[in-house]
């Protein structure tokens, strides 16, 4: 039996935190971010609990899950155990850093779910992820808009923000404010 998830949007997504309304604004999320991927390897940057990776990798997506917090990873292995040998043989979660992980391009899809307002340079952050993506992949990535009182938070970020972010790194497909 596992221990509660350190992390509230994991906690949502399995029904033991918030109420049903919360929960089925971060599922609806969570879900949103798995639709999107595209190709067959995806890199999930700041997995923390691992919830999108393996929903992916139950689809047949080969996936790698990164965050810096080794806590995190090891809940994300105690669920990847739960699920069948199929599923584990085609996951991994790592405990590192973006900056530790190969620069080899070769993701067809690079994740970052609420990331980058935790990192201190965004610019440099965000290079290092493109950098992981094989030509023609895609970048999803969310963070919250406008200003949040979470003493993590480093960064405010509004759509200009976005814009003036990937002007000259890409096209941006889609942008969209939800909630």
């Amino acid at each position: 039996k596992l221990a509660l998830a350190r992390d509230y949007v994991a906690q949502a997504y399995m029904g033991h935190w918030g109420g049903a309304a919360t929960v089925e604004k971060v599922r609806s999320r969570v879900h949103w971010i798995a639709a999107e991927a595209r190709g067959t390897r995806v890199l999930d940057i700041g997995t923390s609990e691992g919830i999108v990776p393996i929903l992916l990798d139950r689809e047949g997506f080969h996936v790698v899950g990164i965050d810096i917090n080794a806590e995190a990873i090891d809940y994300a292995n105690q669920l990847l155990e739960q699920e069948p040998e199929a599923v584990r043989e085609r996951i991994s979660f790592r405990p590192i850093s973006l900056f530790q992980q190969e620069e080899t391009p070769q993701f067809d899809t690079v994740i970052m779910g609420e990331v980058i307002e935790h990192v201190s340079n965004v610019e440099s952050f965000v290079c290092r992820a493109l950098q992981t993506l094989a030509p023609g992949g895609r970048l999803i990535l969310t963070t919250p808009f406008g200003v949040h009182p979470d003493r993590d938070h480093k960064h405010t970020f509004f759509i200009s923000d976005m814009q003036a972010l990937f002007a000259s790194r890409g096209r941006i497909e889609s942008l969209t404010v939800v909630d």
